[in-house]
């Protein structure tokens, strides 16, 4: 409900604050250090950090438990990672690899994997569509937006970004709009309908 925000510290010190008037709700310590990112589920139930090692899960309604970790055995840990929009799925890329996993939230299991293309594990941000049946993932290398199925793990799309290689991706709210950007470089914005790089109208725009 935008109400409250979480911010946690690469060596896993967590605070709730209230977003009106910066009161900390609660504090913890997720037993991990090397944090990468995080994200809180739409629903507001869950917590995904991702470490270098492990990826966690922290159930916020039973915020006395200890963190589960939900990464498999022998899999590295993650350099971004996002909830699907109805919470039910977690996608976290790789931090040394050129996949991206699908865990079911709820029954904490792995249920897909999808091959990105190579060298493309430089990634800051994944991106799910409205309807949670695509996913897109920033391409720094090929300098584009790849976009897959989500059920059956193929690429099914591509947004070309010009010379910017893109390392974070958002649709707006309406999902009209696709947004990416790199480091240092100027951001490029897509209609989703047309496809058009409507970001080439606006001339001398800055980086993000």
């Amino acid at each position: 409900d935008g109400k409250l925000v979480v911010t946690v510290t690469s060596l896993g010190h967590l605070k709730v604050r209230e977003v009106r008037s910066g009161e900390i709700i609660s504090q913890s310590r997720i037993g991990a250090a090397g944090i990468e990112c995080i994200d809180w589920s739409a629903d507001g139930r869950w917590i995904a950090f991702a470490t270098r090692h492990r990826v966690i899960l922290w159930d916020y309604a039973k915020s006395n438990a200890d963190p589960e970790r939900i990464t498999e055995p022998g899999q590295r840990g993650g350099d971004s990672l996002r909830f699907s929009n109805d919470s039910s799925l977690l996608a976290v890329a790789n931090i040394f690899g050129d996949t991206v996993e699908l865990f079911n939230v709820v029954e904490q299991a792995k249920v897909g994997e999808i091959a990105t293309a190579k060298k493309s594990n430089h990634r800051d941000s994944l991106c799910f569509s409205p309807d949670d049946q695509r996913l897109y993932i920033p391409n720094l290398h090929e300098q584009c937006v790849d976009v897959y199925d989500v059920n059956t793990a193929a690429r099914v799309d591509r947004f070309d970004a010009g010379s910017v290689s893109p390392r974070v991706v958002t649709i707006s709210g309406d999902g009209s709009l696709l947004v990416a950007a790199g480091d240092e470089t100027a951001f490029v914005a897509w209609d989703m309908a047309s496809k058009e790089r409507i970001s080439d109208r606006a001339m001398g725009h800055r980086s993000a």
